[in-house]
């Protein structure tokens, strides 16, 4: 019976401190669970939405500048400069004023051509086409090797101290076109007109006219073609071969820039820019 009662407490002691044990391990296990006090100052919503004041600017307050009228303004200006005519200023640019005048029957791809240069070779060429109401008009610089021809046949002529008229009583051919030459100097002042000449020289500078003329008028479609009408670059390289092959062109050698450019030029058929570096080739050699 002592046994029994002492085997009892044994386990009741046991049972207790083990209770115990249990119990404050519980406890550590919720300390080290709950959050740490901390010492950060709780901030008012209110105060923090709340926007600063400032004080307002002392200054003047600046006007706001209006850049469009500024703009419109110069554009105005600028449309109120009126350019002198070209023809105007030939005539002031140099002592004398050389002009050459073709009209030709309605039927013709091209029914007038007007050029118009000082001694110095620059000047504008006008032209009027059977398809367009309009004249169109281009600025030239003759080259050297024009010049020195133009020149030599007014010379030769002794144009402006004779009173010849250069019109054939014998032929007459106004149905393929009527030509009119003028020279202007500050003392002197002539023109002739006539459609067949017997003097070759009359003939030779109405003709040097011409190649002018076609080669300034080439120049000026070879372009409109490159920047609207590339598929027509292949036609006018045949026109131009063939206006070599004939001597009408003024001076081949003052178009070798020009041609060279085409060869490169990728807006232009390869056809075309291979017709041109053939006639590149080709109007070297003649130098």
């Amino acid at each position: 019976m002592n046994r029994r009662k002492f085997k009892f407490l044994v386990f009741l002691v046991a049972f207790c401190l083990l209770f115990s044990f249990a119990e404050s391990k519980a406890q550590t296990k919720a300390r080290k669970r709950s959050p740490k006090k901390t010492s950060e100052k709780t901030v008012n919503p209110r105060e923090e939405t709340q926007p600063s004041k400032t004080e307002p600017a002392t200054g003047p307050i600046p006007q706001k500048k209006n850049q469009r009228s500024g703009d419109s303004l110069q554009e105005t200006r600028n449309s109120q400069k009126i350019e002198a005519p070209l023809s105007e200023g030939v005539e002031n640019s140099g002592k004398y004023k050389y002009l050459y005048e073709f009209e030709s029957p309605k039927h013709f791809y091209i029914t007038r051509i007007q050029i118009e240069h000082d001694e110095s070779g620059k000047g504008k060429i006008t032209f009027w086409k059977k398809d367009l109401d309009e004249e169109i008009s281009e600025p030239i610089n003759l080259s050297k090797t024009a010049l020195e021809k133009i020149n030599s046949l007014f010379q030769a002529l002794n144009f402006l101290n004779s009173n010849e008229e250069y019109q054939s009583t014998e032929r007459n051919y106004s149905h393929l076109g009527t030509t009119k030459i003028s020279l202007k100097t500050p003392e002197k002042e002539r023109s002739v007109q006539f459609n067949w000449s017997e003097r070759k020289e009359a003939r030779a500078l109405a003709d040097e006219y011409r190649k002018i003329s076609n080669q300034f008028i080439w120049q000026f479609e070879i372009n409109l073609a490159r920047e609207n009408q590339p598929l027509d670059a292949p036609r006018l390289m045949d026109r131009l071969d063939s206006y070599l092959k004939r001597n009408e062109i003024s001076d081949p050698l003052q178009m070798l820039p020009l041609l060279e450019e085409l060869v490169n030029d990728e807006r232009i058929p390869l056809i075309a820019r291979n017709h041109a570096k053939r006639l590149v080739e080709q109007i070297k050699k003649t130098k």
